[in-house]
């Protein structure tokens, strides 16, 4: 009985490193924008050698955002193969041209339909003409970011939390990080990231879910830019644009959107949402919604029971940590990087003092993550408690690792806001932490009992 259920036991904790929710949109997100870096670096660095000027030229910049587009989806193929050991089906041929015209269609049609409105109400107006190759730059670079874009938060964030939370919370997480993520934009404020999350954040969600593919998403997010800045000539997302139409926005800020764009203008917000609404609505009707984790299950408490029994661990804590580190990442990205709230104390503390202490935590973690998981592999045909590795100091290394990266972040940063979390990420980790030690102790007895007086919980012995 101890060797069956130390088999079953076994599939979760060895592959809780590389197929765990939180661990994967980590590692595909530094996967795919550590390689777009890699390409976009060294470019700008040779571009502005060559032109001897402080920007590259632009057929330099045409080049790089043609290398980043392919470095983009080079790296996303390389994740889904090598990480979670599949098919990359959301970017596969076949429906790709149809899916990826009609998202195109969509996306032009919303941002000329809100042209058309502020050109009716007479905010807009056309003051000249360029020549037709001032687009060129501008569809790259469009092109790039609607790939990039989609590929980190509908391919990775959002198609990861979707799994896991459950469809609704997951338009919900992933909208407020992708218009949270835009407030370090030129002119952007508390309001335009709520914008970018009510118009772009759910539109773009409820379309992936509507193909459960991200052409149509890539062709919408592109369309969207090159529409406003390549043929409109207007800003967006707080950028300022060169495009077809020499043009000027005139009017309130609540319809032309301000110096951020019409992106921010009411009209925007307004269409966008109800198109996202639609696409949820057909998302539905095709059955594409996804439940939750803990609705997954005809019978709540099967769920419990088949977990307790057959796993070891907390029905609901792979669930809970995916939900700490939205919120974590939502707060701490947002207080240290864009509005500031609470990092007043960053400029006391060197900056290199505070790398120090991050490095530490990284390399710390990186030790319990990787120690942990050789341990467990290791000891698999043991069959019995696991006290060598990362185990032989605390009894949860995978835990203490990312409480530690945590700590890490908001240190890095000073964000007090993020570290008056912490508490509350220590009570949840070390509730779940107790709960399954209450399981080995059910297993194993009395091997785990002493493996529990020998060993630290959180602690080594010696720190006790």
């Amino acid at each position: 009985m101890l060797a069956e259920n130390m088999t079953e036991i076994k599939p979760s904790k060895t592959k809780r490193f590389f197929q765990f929710p939180v661990t994967r949109i980590f590692i595909g997100l530094a996967i795919v924008i550590g390689s777009i870096l890699s390409v976009n670096i060294p470019m700008v660095l040779i571009g502005r050698l060559i032109s001897d000027a402080e920007k590259p030229s632009p057929e330099w910049l045409m080049l790089m955002f043609v290398l980043m587009t392919i470095m983009a989806v080079l790296a996303y193929y390389l994740y889904v193969r090598w990480i979670e050991k599949r098919a990359w089906f959301e970017l596969s041929r076949p429906g790709a041209l149809r899916e990826l015209g009609s998202g195109i269609m969509v996306g032009f049609g919303l941002m000329t339909g809100v042209i058309l409105i502020l050109w009716l109400s007479g905010y807009y107006q056309v003051t000249g003409i360029n020549s037709m190759t001032v687009i060129f730059l501008p569809l790259l670079e469009c092109l790039f970011v609607g790939f990039s874009e989609e590929i980190a938060f509908r391919g990775i964030i959002f198609r990861i939390m979707n799994k896991s939370l459950g469809s609704w919370l997951a338009i919900l997480f992933s909208s407020l990080i992708f218009g949270f993520a835009h407030a370090g934009n030129p002119n952007a404020s508390l309001y335009s990231s709520i914008a970018i999350t009510l118009e772009a954040g759910i539109l773009l969600s409820a379309a992936y879910l509507y193909t459960r593919r991200l052409w149509m998403v890539i062709g919408m997010h592109f369309a969207w830019n090159f529409t406003l800045g390549g043929i409109f000539g207007v800003t967006v997302s707080g950028n300022e644009s060169e495009g077809f139409l020499q043009a000027q926005l005139q009017g309130p800020d609540i319809f032309t959107g301000g110096a951020f764009g019409p992106e921010l203008s009411i009209i925007s917000v307004f269409l966008c949402l109800l198109a996202g609404i639609f696409f949820i609505r057909k998302a539905q009707e095709r059955g594409n919604l996804t439940k939750p984790f803990w609705r997954k299950s005809p019978d709540f408490k099967s769920v419990g029971k088949i977990m307790k029994e057959k796993k070891g661990e907390h029905p609901f804590g792979d669930t809970g940590q995916l939900i700490l580190l939205g919120v974590f990442l939502l707060i701490w990205t947002s207080d240290s990087f864009f509005f500031h709230f609470s990092t007043f104390l960053s400029e006391h503390i060197p900056i290199h003092i505070r790398l120090i202490f991050l490095l530490s935590m990284v390399m710390i973690s990186l030790y319990l993550f990787k120690s942990g998981h050789v341990a467990v592999e290791l000891e698999h045909p043991a069959k019995g408690v696991i006290s060598s590795g990362a185990f032989r100091y605390v009894r949860h290394p995978l835990y203490l690792a990312s409480m530690l990266s945590y700590l890490g972040l908001s240190v890095s940063t000073m964000s007090l806001l993020s570290l008056f979390l912490l508490p509350g990420i220590f009570t949840f980790y070390n509730f779940i932490a107790g709960y399954e030690e209450k399981l080995m102790v059910q297993k194993y007895g009395e091997d785990y009992q002493q493996y529990q007086n020998k060993v630290g919980k959180w602690f080594p012995q010696s720190f006790r």
